[in-house]
């Protein structure tokens, strides 16, 4: 019999992402004002504040890029924010992360019955950013790029798997998906291989450019990621490596044009973040949540910036380890979850603003979040810690101060980060 190493969450910590954005650099309003005199209102700016000469460009701070700016081969978050600006994909989703058509390469779709079948009637007039015309056989030149044999990224999934016929193209038994059906040049099929409830999420995908990337290798589309061309609101202009990525807004933008004039994505060390926000070289960068940050910004230097305080899909825990025979038993790991003062321990290094303890390892932006009054939320209970270790036998001897168990010490080690 194969043995697995088990693991068993002990402790987690659900992290908000904090977000400064600076208050000068609003974009000008997008309605034509009535009178001259409104016009001047509307765009007035207050040129003392902190960043007012980089004009309406948002300057954002953050860790550096790799630069693959391509949405099917990034594989680092950094990445993925330029993909985003670059891009569009076949579908959006709204804030409760059901998929939509709007901000979507797609005007709308259908599928049947069982969610094997669906039909994208693509957006007519759509341009990338060289100017070549959007069409269906960029859809199904991406679904089959990553359906190679030698396509290593993130895209191709099990979701992706279920795709008539992408396997086969994966194994090499055939050339494109049979699966993905070019109807005419704004149309196309996509049929699965058996009805999932992920299905259309798998379809949700970046598009990239067949007339750029067709007969290349992933190498040779990697070299060129540098220099993407997407349908996206904005085209990157200079991507300078450990520095900064420059993107301007595409004028052409097949919807609505964005208000502010470009994007600098600065690269910003974490340790830096908080004192190029107060200085104005940054615009809006998101940072840890320690008690310590929050108190720098709400002092008087921080006076000209935002603080979006939102919870992020992160967590922090603390494992088990089934190796150690002690804690192989279900009554110790409860007792040692009851012992430990969680709430406690984040309040004292993250404060009220900063997390929380949760009892999941999902966050409560995830729709798969459960219902607290579902879940033992073990809240901190001394009395009942030594009650579960004595009915698992570990005694506390007389005179002793380590409970044992047949004259073994209760003991392990907490390795944790600084």
């Amino acid at each position: 019999m194969n043995k697995k190493t088990l693991v068993m969450l002990l402790a987690l910590v659900m992290i908000f992402g904090v977000f400064a954005t600076s208050c000068g650099q609003k974009p000008a309003e997008t309605e034509t004002p009535e009178t001259e005199t409104e016009s001047e209102e509307t765009t007035t700016v207050d040129s003392s504040l902190p960043g007012f000469e980089r004009g309406n460009v948002l300057t954002v701070g953050g860790t550096s890029p790799d630069g693959v700016f391509n949405p099917i081969l990034y594989s680092t978050v950094y990445d993925g924010y330029i993909c985003e600006l670059v891009y569009d994909s076949l579908l959006s989703n709204d804030e409760s992360g059901s998929l939509i058509t709007d901000y979507s390469l797609t005007e709308s779709f259908e599928q049947n019955e069982d969610l094997t079948e669906f039909v994208f009637h693509l957006r007519d007039g759509i341009k990338w950013h060289d100017g070549e015309a959007f069409t269906a056989e960029d859809v199904a030149f991406t679904f089959n790029t990553i359906a190679k044999p030698d396509y290593t990224g993130r895209s191709y999934t099990d979701g992706f798997a279920n795709i008539v016929g992408a396997q086969d193209v994966k194994d090499g038994k055939a050339e494109t998906i049979s699966g993905i059906e070019v109807v005419d040049p704004l149309t196309v099929k996509v049929n699965m291989i058996e009805p999932r409830a992920n299905n259309l999420y798998t379809t949700a995908i970046s598009i990239i450019p067949k007339h750029v990337f067709d007969g290349m290798t992933f190498d040779q589309m990697s070299e060129k990621s540098r220099e993407p061309i997407g349908t996206g609101a904005f085209k990157l202009v200079k991507y300078q490596p450990e520095q900064f990525v420059e993107l301007a807004k595409n004028e052409e933008y097949w919807n609505t044009v964005p208000s502010i004039d470009g994007v600098i994505y600065k690269v910003v060390p974490e340790q830096d973040i908080l004192s190029e926000l107060q200085v104005g070289t940054i615009d809006a960068a998101s940072f840890s949540s320690s008690i310590d940050n929050y108190n720098k910004v709400d002092s008087a230097d921080f006076q000209h910036l935002e603080l979006i305080n939102k919870m992020n899909n992160g967590y922090s825990y603390a494992a088990f380890n089934f190796k150690n025979l002690a804690l192989q038993d279900k009554n110790v790991r409860q007792a040692l979850t009851y012992a430990l003062d969680r709430h406690g321990f984040v309040n004292t290094f993250f404060g009220e603003k900063g997390g929380f303890v949760c009892h999941t390892p999902i966050s409560p932006v995830s729709w798969a979040y459960p219902n607290m009054d579902d879940m033992n939320q073990y809240e901190f209970n001394k009395e009942k810690a030594i009650e579960l270790l004595e009915e698992a036998g570990w005694v506390l001897p007389e005179g002793k101060t380590v409970r044992e168990k047949d004259g073994v010490p209760l003991k392990f080690t907490w390795v944790s980060y600084n």
